[in-house]
C-alpha cells in the first residue's frame, strides 16, 4: 500500500478585540479545530503584521465584537478605547476584510464567522450575519451559520459557558470542513 500524501488542513482565526472577550473566544474556536486535527493559527487583525490568508488555507474563522449593530468603525474603536479598551482605532476587522477582498487570489478559502455582542442586545441584528451577506455574496462558502456569543456588558465578561460552546463550534467547523475519509476542505482522497 502507497503511503498517504494528504495534506494537514489548514484555518486562520482572524479575530478583532477591544476588550479580551472576542480574543478568548477565538481561541476557544482555534482549540476546537486543533482538536478536530486542523493546523490552525489565531491572529489579531488589528497588528500590522497580520497579513491575509495565504494558499494552502482551507478554512478562514473571523471573529468580530458588535458595534451599533454591525463591525466597528475608527469611531466607535475610539470610543470603546475611552472605555478603557487596548489598541488603536485605525485598524478592526472591517478595513483588514475589505483589503482581503479588494486584494483577492486565486483561491477562495472556506469561511466561518461569529461576533461578541452584550446580552442586553442578542437578538439584534450583529456583526456575523453582515459578515457571512458580504462573503457568499463574493462567492465564499459559509460554514454553518454566523454564530453569537454574549458577553455580560460592552466591557465583559463572557457569559458562563460561552468558551466552552466556542470550542464545541470549533469541533463542529472541524467536523465540516473535513468529514470522515475525506482530506482539506472535504475532498476526497
Amino acid at each position: 500500500m502507497e503511503p498517504s500524501h494528504r495534506r494537514t488542513a489548514r484555518c486562520l482565526v482572524a479575530h478583532e478585540s477591544l476588550f479580551g472577550n472576542t480574543r478568548l473566544v477565538a481561541e476557544a474556536v482555534a482549540a476546537g479545530i486543533e482538536d478536530g486535527g486542523i493546523d490552525t493559527r489565531v491572529a489579531d487583525v488589528r497588528d500590522p503584521r497580520t497579513g491575509h490568508p495565504g494558499p494552502g488555507t482551507d478554512l478562514v474563522v473571523l471573529a468580530a465584537p458588535t458595534h451599533a449593530f454591525s463591525l466597528s468603525r475608527p469611531d466607535s474603536r475610539s470610543d470603546a478605547l475611552r472605555r478603557g479598551a487596548t489598541g488603536t482605532p485605525e485598524r478592526g476587522l472591517r478595513e483588514w476584510l475589505c483589503r482581503w477582498l479588494e486584494e483577492g487570489g486565486p483561491t477562495r478559502p472556506c469561511v466561518a464567522v461569529l461576533d461578541t455582542r452584550v446580552t442586553r442586545v442578542r437578538r439584534l441584528p450583529g456583526a456575523s450575519g453582515r459578515i457571512a451577506r458580504l462573503l457568499r455574496a463574493q462567492g465564499y462558502r459559509v460554514l454553518d451559520e454566523p454564530t453569537t456569543f454574549l458577553v455580560r456588558d460592552v466591557e465583559g465578561p463572557l457569559v458562563d459557558g460561552e468558551v466552552e460552546r466556542a470550542r464545541e463550534w470549533g469541533h463542529r467547523l472541524a467536523e465540516e470542513l473535513t468529514p470522515a475519509g475525506a482530506g482539506p476542505a472535504g475532498t476526497r482522497t
